[in-house]
């Protein structure tokens, strides 16, 4: 089996060569453990838990903020996702989620649950929380994750290309094992490419590009069973951008709905957004493949979430149209994209 060295260092420079990808492979699997001969069979035995991840690109803009992150926030609960990622929080935005009931409180901290930074709270409640470090007046917004299980290890890594101060935020979760043993380790990552300014080279294809693959990369190097990026990949440009992700790297959406557009930027549906369509938002994941086990991601489900139906329209012309009424209100200018993994383990 091919691995990247290992190293959990918070800021670390990834050459953004693709390259690079292709002859990392995999996420790095952990040293096994060494089993009894007498538990060798039961050990062997398969165990499947199910992970769900929810990407959601909650949208920088002031307007209506309160109303819309009550509204993105009764989406997520409702998802139920164990793993949650972020994309375009600002400091008001994160505020808020303090404050929503989500994330988990730091009692000894006023009721809220953290400064900004690299830090994730391993204290009571829902969901553990790690914020992108550095937003401030040069940077108004970033990426965040929420886990609902132990976070253990975090890195921070900002791209070396790109004029917006993109990076690759990630971390390792210990997702618990219905059967008591080692929890998994699963590797989660989420970015927010380069976003398009215009069309030709302003479009920012090659910056994404060399962007992805440092952050494929980036995650590969995390120690774990499997791995999953999720986030704005701001893909403009179709199967051009599908082939972005490299094996062992799949598009989750791709393998359970191929086909299927699945526009999480529409400004046909979504009054928020501007005047195109296009899958910006997007879920990969890899796994392993030695020959003594390991972990196996599979997909089972996906679906857009904060999708609104559109505005009646009075087809009677013979009675009197209803007042018109105001359009809905959606909680950002996409929508979130989640998917449900089976997660089988023969560790």
């Amino acid at each position: 089996m091919r691995v990247l060295t290992i190293s959990l260092l918070r800021h670390q420079a990834v050459a953004p060569l693709l390259t690079e990808v292709r002859q990392a492979g995999l996420p790095r699997r952990r040293a096994k453990p060494r089993v009894p001969r007498t538990m060798a069979a039961a050990a062997a035995a398969p165990v499947e838990e199910t992970l769900t991840v929810l990407t959601y690109n909650v949208w920088f803009a002031p307007d209506d903020l309160e109303k819309r992150a009550a509204l993105l926030f009764q989406q997520v609960a409702e998802a139920d996702a164990d793993i949650i990622a972020l994309q375009e929080v600002t400091r008001e935005f994160v505020e808020l989620l303090n404050h929503s009931g989500i994330v988990a409180v730091d009692p000894g901290n006023g009721g809220s649950s953290q400064e900004l930074g690299m830090d994730a709270i391993p204290r009571g409640g829902q969901f553990e929380l790690v914020v992108e470090p550095g937003m401030g007046p040069l940077k108004p917004s970033g990426t965040a994750l929420l886990s609902r299980w132990p976070i253990t290890a975090v890195v921070h890594q900002p791209f070396e290309v790109g004029d917006m101060d993109r990076g690759l935020l990630a971390c390792v979760v210990a997702v618990p094992r219905s059967d008591g043993r080692q929890p998994t380790a699963v590797a989660v990552g989420t970015t927010h490419l380069e976003s398009p300014e215009g069309a030709g080279a302003k479009d920012n294809f090659k910056e994404r590009r060399e962007q992805c693959v440092a952050a494929l990369a980036g995650l590969g190097r995390l120690e774990a069973d499997c791995a999953v990026l999720l986030g704005d990949f701001n893909s403009t440009r179709g199967v051009d951008e599908e082939a972005f992700l490299q094996p062992p790297f799949r598009d989750a959406w791709l393998v359970d709905r191929p086909g299927d557009p699945g526009f999480t930027y529409d400004a046909n549906r979504n009054p928020n957004a501007r005047v195109y369509q296009s899958r910006l938002d997007k879920v990969a994941f890899a796994n392993t493949t030695a020959d003594d086990g390991g972990a196996a991601l599979a997909v089972k489900r996906s679906e857009l979430i904060g999708v609104l139906p559109p505005p009646r329209v009075h087809a009677d012309p013979m009675s009197t149209p209803p007042p018109p009424s105001s359009p809905l209100l959606h909680a950002s200018d996409h929508y979130g994209l989640c998917v449900q993994f089976s997660l089988t383990n023969t560790r």
